[in-house]
């Protein structure tokens, strides 16, 4: 056989070859090229789309935080003014109740007064009486009845 008649079926099974492989061969390799380059974006797409729902999330998260920030500090306010009203209603009702004591105290410190007074009218009473009878005991003149009371008094 000849070189160019062997060349010739060589081109032949090689075109043969090419063809097979055009036909049957290359298109699932395309295709399976074709998907997985469809993966990948559709992987890139989806890991784009994450990136944007966690950045929303992270705001959304942070908003939530400012928020429970807010209310805390509403809530520690809201404390605290209770506390102080409970403070102030305790002083308020101290007061009262100092005020009650105070007018208690005014109340018996008066009645002992009175108490005294009446006492000290008995016994004035009396030590009149006493000093009259020893006047009348002795049956003197004014001026010494006079002298006589003064000095019991000053006595007692």
């Amino acid at each position: 056989m000849n070189i160019n008649f062997t060349l010739f079926i060589e081109m032949l099974i090689f075109m043969g070859f090419v063809l097979l492989t055009m036909r049957y061969i290359i298109p699932p390799i395309e295709q399976a090229l074709e998907e997985r380059r469809n993966a990948i974006a559709k992987g890139l797409d989806d890991a784009a789309k994450a990136a944007q729902q966690l950045e929303a999330a992270k705001n959304d998260a942070k908003k939530v935080m400012d928020q429970a920030k807010v209310e805390a500090k509403q809530f520690l306010e809201n404390i605290n003014k209770r506390g102080q009203g409970i403070i102030q209603e305790a002083k308020d009702q101290a007061s009262l109740e100092r005020e009650k004591l105070l007018k208690e105290a005014q109340a018996e410190i008066n009645q002992k007064v009175q108490e005294a007074k009446g006492e000290l009218n008995q016994k004035m009473a009396l030590l009149i009486t006493q000093g009259a009878e020893a006047l009348i005991k002795q049956n003197m003149s004014s001026k010494q009845n006079e002298k006589i009371i003064d000095e019991y008094l000053t006595e007692n």
